[in-house]
């Protein structure tokens, strides 16, 4: 038998390091998690640790041929990378290969540079005796800021593995949902650029020159005909003021969202449309639900789950009601009675009363997430089905106005 040196943590405890006697790695992984600790570091006594290495002796990546490739290391880091770290850093932890081998292992896996130096900080810190909760909670571009707490669970209850399909699962719902809506949206955005470069082509190259034929005429226009002349005129003249009002009002715009006044009249705004006040609310809820759900399932208590939630909730009016909501569960509330807000749903709120009294938040929470989510992908459809006809509708009446000018103008020299 083989002398194994391990560093490990038992649940909820502190770290610990010794030595085992195994038939070979795979054996002194299994005994190590037979006795509840998890792996942070395993291998032969005597062995060379490869993540020792000096910097001069690591392998030079080979370059790919494909132009792409290179460009696309430096690029942003995006939530696929998010989940392929924590996905595969899960399989191997759950293997029984110890994190940090695990974790350097990923780290020449990544194909961003930014989220390779993040895992190679993590992987350092890790070996320092930093739990990987909290070295993970300094690196945002791993993974959300709530992730830190989950992980910390995870860690305290022997689970990692789990905590990460748990965070990795938030951020694949999240990114799916995201891309159906962008995709949902495609179209309407093309009408929207095939409207305005016709009826730039129509105001600007084709009225003017229909215009100076007219003149030639010396004949007087019809007033449908005038009003259209006029319009072009006065898109030639100010197309340049339109321009910069439009640009000053998305200044404004982003700089009312720097500004908590600003922002929450924003929102308020936001919330008076019609659809638009549905769509942001559902999404809102559905957030919440959901990291309610996962939290709480990872084994966070109420007050500690609300209180990440209301941290990881940007839109400032639910983030006040989720702060008074933790407050007042600190003082005794239930936690229905706690969040009962006019912009808080009866439905989610007799949802959340039935769960506390079953003893079953959990699953409540699981339900108001598919609730909420259902409702969002509703709104986001009837958005996409109402906004493709009403741009049509528009790109034809300007069309119309165009044609009935033009028809009157021709007639009136016959």
């Amino acid at each position: 038998m083989a002398q194994f040196n391990y560093i490990a943590q038992p649940r909820g405890g502190d770290r610990t390091s010794g030595e085992l006697e195994a038939d070979d790695l795979q054996s002194a992984a299994r005994q190590l998690r037979n006795q509840g600790l998890m792996i942070l570091n395993l291998q032969e006594a005597g062995a060379v640790v490869v993540t020792e290495v000096d910097e001069q002796t690591e392998p030079v990546e080979a370059k790919s041929p494909i132009l792409l490739d290179r460009i696309k290391k430096y690029l942003w880091v995006t939530n696929r990378d998010r989940v392929f770290f924590l996905r595969h850093l899960a399989v191997m932890t759950r293997a029984g290969i110890s994190l940090t081998r695990a974790l350097n292992l990923l780290s020449d896996q990544g194909e961003k540079l930014k989220l390779r130096r993040a895992i190679k900080t993590i992987t350092d810190e890790v070996q320092t005796g930093m739990p990987l909760s909290e070295s993970i909670g300094r690196q945002p571009v791993v993974a959300p800021k709530y992730a830190e707490n989950i992980i910390a669970s995870a860690e305290e209850s022997g689970e990692l593995a789990l905590g990460l399909d748990r965070i990795a699962n938030r951020i694949e719902f999240w990114h799916q949902l995201r891309k159906k809506i962008i995709a949902s949206m495609i179209y309407p955005a093309i009408v929207l650029v095939v409207a305005i470069i016709v009826d730039a082509i129509l105001m600007f190259y084709f009225v003017p020159s229909f215009e100076r034929f007219i003149g030639q005429s010396g004949k007087p226009v019809p007033p449908i005909t005038q009003l259209l002349f006029d319009t072009s005129h006065f898109l030639r003249d100010n197309i340049l003021s339109i321009i910069l009002a439009f640009l000053l009002g998305l200044i404004g715009i982003v700089f009312a969202l720097t500004r908590e006044r600003g922002r929450r009249v924003l929102e308020l705004v936001l919330l008076n449309f019609p659809i638009l006040g549905k769509l942001a609310i559902s999404s809102v809820m559905a957030q919440f639900s959901g990291l309610m759900a996962v939290m709480l399932r990872s084994g966070l208590s109420l007050i500690r789950a609300m209180g990440m939630v209301t941290a990881a909730t940007h839109f400032r009016l639910f983030h006040d009601i989720f702060r008074d909501a933790s407050d007042r569960i600190v003082a005794g509330q239930p936690l229905n009675q706690a969040i009962d807000d006019p912009l808080i749903s009866k439905t989610t709120v007799g949802v959340i009363a039935s769960g506390e009294e079953a003893g079953s938040l959990i699953n409540a929470f699981e339900e108001l997430e598919a609730f909420h989510t259902s409702l969002l992908e509703d709104q986001v459809g009837k958005i996409t089905a109402l906004v493709g006809p009403m741009l049509i509708l528009f790109i034809g009446g300007v069309v119309a106005f165009v044609y009935a000018g033009l028809f009157m103008a021709i007639k009136n020299l016959v």
